[in-house]
């Protein structure tokens, strides 16, 4: 099933009249994800179930007007976004000496010693 086709199901939409708005939906919620720090290719990789789930939630709190479970689906989707982001496998950050933070205590207290 294609994607427009899941995110119809999830609205509970039938006929084709709305399908340019999910599909503006559906690209808006991608760029979201770019946005926030998920890899490009893997925010357009419709067939992951984590990012099918993003988009649907996305959809969901942003579809229509008169929506009174929008802010749940909207914390929803910012939750999972934020997993996301926080995952390698979901962005292109490697991690190196030079940019990973520090981790003991000792390497924080000589770099507030050096101050």
């Amino acid at each position: 099933m294609a994607l427009l086709d899941d995110v119809k199901d999830a609205l509970r939409v039938s006929d084709t009249s709305k399908d340019t708005e999910i599909n503006d939906l559906i690209s808006a919620a991608q760029a979201d994800l770019t946005l926030a720090g998920v890899d490009q290719t893997a925010a357009q990789n419709t067939t992951d179930p984590l990012i099918k789930r993003a988009i649907v939630l996305y959809a969901k709190a942003n579809y229509g007007w008169d929506n009174q479970e929008a802010p749940r689906f909207q914390s929803s989707y910012d939750l999972l976004k934020s997993s996301l982001t926080l995952s390698a496998d979901y962005t292109d950050y490697t991690p190196t000496p030079d940019n990973m933070p520090n981790t003991f205590m000792g390497d924080i207290a000589a770099d507030w010693g050096d101050q």
